[in-house]
């Protein structure tokens, strides 16, 4: 600007002159304010398009402040300064494509006026020189038109792309966060499942272990006091091991989704006074003093699985308090009922709190005496606790006891089911009931067969398919039932044997049990889809007469 003014002074009104100059350094100020604005504006994702079309108009007024000074200052008497303006104007117009083309309007603004109005002027002189430096003068501006529209597109491209990358990183970097997670989250259910599984292992082997040694001491024991003594510890061992599957087996069950949820509005207070019939003397035995405070609350949740809850809560709190007392209450809160189960036992250290709900965790029992329970309970707690949606608490400390809170939402009182509408009994009638018994272990036939025929059924046993197949040929009757074990030779399973007899004898709704010793969460849901009762070994003769009875409700005729 001073070079263009310092070269007119000689030739024009110098204070028309000077007043442009003062106009466009004001203008060029002013465009530097608006650009700090509007870049603040861009960072700060706050009123950007009023700022942007603020730089618009800012920009428009530099370019039509250029654009005249070939209108008001036209050197046509020399060709020199001629050449100088022409230059300067061209200059401009090309200089702004690298500042203006990002966006677009700004840039048309600014070059239409300043090539506009000079090619303009070149047309107004009429000459032959003139005309062909105004033509000369459109074909310059509409090529700095393009060559700003394709370097647009190109800015834009790189933008674009730019983000494109930045997303892809932020997504990869999300995925490897979320690989890091999964794989961290795999590794502690591996070392889970591997604590568990030696936890289970070395809970297994003990009762076995025992039982081995009381039936070698039975084989040669001929003092009959003896004996009756070895068949106490011989069953007392064989409660321990059912025990330890029973809740191997609610474990699995709930891993496998496959227990159900009742859920009915019901008074709390029944509840506790059954399991205050059932902890009273067993916290009598142990010196404690157990309480039960009534109450009047009505809750709506599953029952069966609510008292499962705090029976084990109940019998933890026992078995863990050396001396005190034990109590059970509630609270009512906002929209719910808190269950309390509190004991003055010896507490639990903030260190260990969330660990006591992991399978086989227990706290000051490393020799594993099954006599302080088998590190269960509060597992079982937490998935049923989970599976109801209902929120489990543990407040403790040291020396001064342990609290465990269950939240339950509110009943409605005008909702109570019918005053305890009792269960049908089963008729356990089985006297002269057919029974195919599947199973490839002849110790287990033998025993099976042992047992039915003692309560009066009739008997066919095989160790495979195709024998239970051959033995229906042969016989004029077809079994009430079949009870076949899950796993059997040649890859074969219980489900496949249950399928072949029905086909075998056209009734598709033949009863059938399946016995498994497989306690996977997989067999669970097959079971399940397949309609049919699975027992876990080891089975007791009372839950096998139970099962039984409730398929063969219906007598003999």
């Amino acid at each position: 600007m001073l070079i263009i003014v310092w070269a007119l002074w000689q030739h024009f009104d110098r204070h028309l002159l000077l007043g442009w100059g003062l106009a466009l350094a004001a203008a060029v100020a002013l465009r530097a304010v608006v650009a700090s604005r509007y870049l603040a504006a861009v960072r700060g994702l706050t009123d950007v398009g009023r700022w942007q079309r603020r730089f618009v108009l800012v920009i428009g007024l530099l370019g039509l402040l250029w654009g005249v000074l070939p209108v008001l200052f036209f050197p046509s008497d020399s060709p020199w300064l001629t050449m100088l303006m022409v230059l300067l104007m061209c200059g401009l117009a090309a200089a702004g494509i690298g500042s203006l083309s990002a966006h677009l309007p700004a840039y048309y603004v600014y070059a239409v006026p300043i090539i506009g109005a000079m090619t303009l002027r070149f047309f107004i002189e009429g000459s032959a020189i003139s005309t062909f430096v105004g033509l000369a003068g459109i074909a310059f501006l509409s090529s700095c038109l393009v060559w700003a529209r394709n370097l647009h597109r190109a800015t834009r491209a790189s933008i674009e792309l730019r983000f494109e990358n930045m997303e892809l990183v932020e997504q990869l970097r999300r995925q490897k966060d979320a690989a890091d997670r999964a794989r961290e989250t795999a590794e502690q259910a591996s070392l889970a499942k591997s604590r568990f599984l030696a936890a289970a292992s070395h809970d297994l082997r003990q009762p076995l272990h025992a039982l081995g040694l009381y039936v070698g001491l039975l084989e040669g024991e001929r003092d009959a006091g003896r004996i009756d003594a070895l068949v106490g510890r011989i069953r007392d061992s064989s409660a321990a091991l059912e025990a330890l599957f029973n809740a191997l087996l609610d474990i699995s069950r709930l891993d496998a989704g496959r227990v159900e949820v009742s859920r009915r509005h019901f008074r709390l207070q029944d509840l506790f006074e059954a399991l205050a019939a059932e902890f009273d003397m067993q916290a009598r035995e142990a010196g404690l003093q157990l309480r039960v405070v009534p109450t009047s609350a009505v809750v709506y949740s599953d029952p069966v699985l609510v008292e499962r809850i705090l029976r084990n809560l109940m019998s933890n709190a026992i078995r863990y308090t050396p001396s005190g007392k034990v109590l059970l209450g509630c609270r009512r809160r906002a929209g719910g009922v808190q269950v309390w189960v509190v004991d003055s036992g010896t507490g639990i250290p903030a260190r260990e709190q969330a660990r006591v709900f992991d399978e086989f965790h227990q706290l000051n029992n490393p020799e594993r005496d099954r006599s302080k329970g088998l590190g269960l309970g509060l597992a079982i707690v937490r998935r049923l606790a989970g599976l109801l949606g209902h929120g489990i608490e543990l407040r403790s400390e040291p020396g001064r006891g342990a609290s465990f809170c269950l939240a339950l939402p509110a009943g409605d009182p005008g909702r109570l089911d019918a005053a305890g509408a009792e269960a049908t009994p089963v008729v356990d009638n089985l006297r002269g009931r057919r029974v195919l018994v599947i199973d490839d272990e002849a110790s287990i036939l033998e025993a099976m067969r042992s047992v039915l025929e003692g309560w009066g059924c009739q008997v066919s046993c095989a160790d495979s398919i195709g024998a239970a197949l051959e033995q229906l040929q042969a016989s004029p009757h077809k079994p009430d039932l079949v009870l076949s074990d899950y796993r059997l030779r040649d890859r074969v399973n219980g489900f496949d044997a249950i399928r072949a007899v029905r086909r075998a004898v056209g009734e598709d709704s033949l009863p059938a049990i399946l016995v498994s010793g497989d306690t996977a969460p997989d067999v669970l849901r097959l079971a399940s889809g397949f309609g049919c009762p699975l027992l876990h070994k080891p089975v007791s003769p009372a839950r096998l007469r139970a099962a039984l009875g409730a398929l063969l409700s219906v007598p003999a005729g």
